[in-house]
Formats: C-alpha cells, structure tokens, sequence
C-alpha cells in the first residue's frame, strides 16, 4: 500500500544519502588522514545497516508467505542463548553493559534458525536502547512452555507498547538512530510461525519483552 511504499522508500534513502555524501567528501584530497577514516567507517556503519533492513524486509516476506515452518531441530535452546549472547559480546562490552542472565538448560525441538534470529532480535535491540555501565536482565526457562525474558533501563509509553511490533515505527527520541523499525515486526513474526505469543510491558525504569514458546 502506499504507507509502507512511503515507509520502506524513506529507510532506503535515509542511508543511502549518507552513503553517498560521504563517499563525495571521500574525494578531496585535501582531506586528513583521521577525517578520512572518519567518513569510510560512517560509510560502512550505513551499509550494513542497508544490508540488515534489506535482510529483514526479505525475511518477513518469505514468513508472510510460509504457511507452516519446519520445527524438527533438537537442541539446547540455553546453548544456544549462550551462542548469541556470546556474538553481540563486543557490543555489551564496549557499552560496559552489566549481563544478569538466569538460563535453565532445556532440550526442546523446534526451528533453530528463527530462535536463533528472535534471541538474536532482541539482545540486539536491548543493548542498541540500554545507556553504558547499565544492566540488562535475561531469563530462560521451561514452564509448561518455554519462557524467555529480557528487560533493559528504559520506558515506552502506553501508545509506543500498543504500536511497537508495527513495521517501521519508531519512537520520536530514536529517530537519529540506527533502528528501522523492521526487527521487532520481524521477531513477533518469527514467534507467531512458531506458534508462540511476544508481548512488551513497561513501568518507569524498564521495558521488558516476554516471550513464550
């Protein structure tokens, strides 16, 4: 429809004017050597943030036209907490971000691939939204389902919790910043294919993703 023409147009060109008017500056040769790093790793940082809305826009497509996902993968859904927690590692840690992790191991069958992406969704999005030397909570843990919950130091209002998973919103102060608005569509479908319920609550001090599987 036209809104999300409007909206997936905007995400697109958003980076790519920054790509190419720092590729243009990349052309004075009078440049400096650290103003010259500068603009190349600005160049980079917008890429792959190109390539990652690029990737999502293509996963949500496919989930949109999958009717039913396989679920026969055996596996340790902890180890494989452990995995990506261990993969996002530089980005906690130059953040100084402080991990409180409580995982129970747990031998489920399942899509690894899509629990993978969801872990992977949401750490990503709790420590890009957590300021330095905070702390970010993590539970897993079998119930009669699997239960898993992150919370990090933030606040969404009522509005922004009830319009969180809509594909490219964006809260108003996070606007220059290098979310897109796609991830947590993408993480709610991805738990829906798995016939799974996410849902997002927030008091004061915390924003808390629930998921359940």
């Amino acid at each position: 429809n036209k809104s999300f023409a409007r909206n997936f147009s905007h995400e697109m060109k958003t980076p790519l004017s920054v790509i190419q008017g720092y590729a243009d500056l990349l052309s004075d040769r009078n440049l400096k050597e650290e103003e010259r790093l500068e603009y190349s790793q600005i160049i980079s940082k917008e890429t792959r943030r190109l390539a990652t809305l690029s990737k999502n826009m293509l996963l949500i497509s496919q989930l949109d036209h999958q009717v039913v996902v396989p679920k026969q993968d055996t596996f340790n859904i902890a180890e494989l907490l452990r995995n990506v927690i261990q993969t996002q590692q530089m980005m906690w840690e130059h953040k100084k971000i402080t991990l409180n992790i409580e995982i129970e191991d747990v031998m489920i069958t399942s899509n690894k691939e899509l629990m993978y992406q969801i872990f992977e969704n949401l750490i990503n999005n709790a420590i890009k939204f957590t300021e330095p030397h905070h702390t970010i909570t993590m539970t897993l843990k079998k119930e009669e389902s699997i239960y898993f919950s992150i919370s990090n130091p933030g606040h969404l209002t009522e509005s922004e919790q009830k319009n969180i998973f809509q594909l490219f919103y964006i809260k108003d102060d996070q606007r220059s910043s290098q979310s897109s608005g796609v991830g947590l569509t993408l993480t709610k479908k991805m738990v829906e294919k798995l016939e799974g319920n996410i849902k997002v609550t927030s008091d004061t001090n915390h924003v808390t993703f629930d998921v359940i599987i």
